[in-house]
């Protein structure tokens, strides 16, 4: 029950427990880990594998020009393109070395004055925008392998436990707050991990672990 031993744990709570009209979103979540004969402890937390949605992989595709069926290789195994960016790359999250590469890349020089000026106060340019947003904004052509060496890697996202063992010793369960707000281009983005948990993680079991 550890990052490099996780378990595939079933999402058997999603419980919102802020009102309609409130402006913050915050939800109870809850894992099931009965079948596997592991426990957790006070002062825990939960590292939570997360997924991009499919609408936020199919704008990065449209933005990047590039198709969702290419063959590529990640960790010496082929998928799909759309594979690799669902489950390996962080395409929401803006990096300076995204921002070099598309102000590189571009061929409008006030673009690449822009990107190159945003890279020196990324903090402050940044709210508001995902990399889904940088790309469909600031959009170049490159290949795939191009985009492999400069996207992160999507990694797991750690959440205190706000579950007591004595009570709940079968069901890990998380209280977090859903990070959503509206892109440069009017589309709704989120946080990954967050709308993860509160969209899509009903529909297959979820790999976690302990800390």
């Amino acid at each position: 029950f550890t990052r490099a031993n996780p378990v595939t744990a079933r999402l058997c709570r999603n419980m919102v427990l802020t009102p309609g009209s409130s402006a913050k979103e915050v939800r109870q979540f809850g894992f099931d880990i009965s079948g596997y004969g592991v426990s957790y402890g006070v002062g825990d937390a939960l590292g939570v594998y997360p997924t991009n949605s499919v609408s936020s992989v199919d704008a990065w595709l449209a933005a990047t020009g590039l198709r969702a069926e290419e063959i590529i290789e990640v960790d010496g195994t082929e998928q799909t393109l759309r594979h690799a960016l669902t489950t390996s790359y962080d395409i929401g999250r803006i990096t300076p070395n995204l921002l070099s590469f598309l102000a590189d890349t571009t061929k409008d020089s006030g673009a690449a004055k822009t990107l190159r000026a945003a890279r020196a106060d990324l903090s402050t340019w940044a709210f508001g925008r995902n990399g889904v947003d940088v790309v469909h904004d600031f959009p170049v052509r490159a290949d795939a392998q191009q985009w492999q060496d400069v996207l992160v890697r999507l990694t797991p996202r750690s959440y205190s436990i706000s579950s007591s063992p004595l009570i709940s010793p079968d069901e890990v369960q998380l209280t977090v707050s859903v990070v959503r707000y509206q892109g440069t281009n009017g589309a709704e983005r989120g946080g990954v991990c967050s709308t993860f948990l509160a969209d899509r993680a009903r529909e297959s079991p979820t790999p976690v672990f302990l800390q």
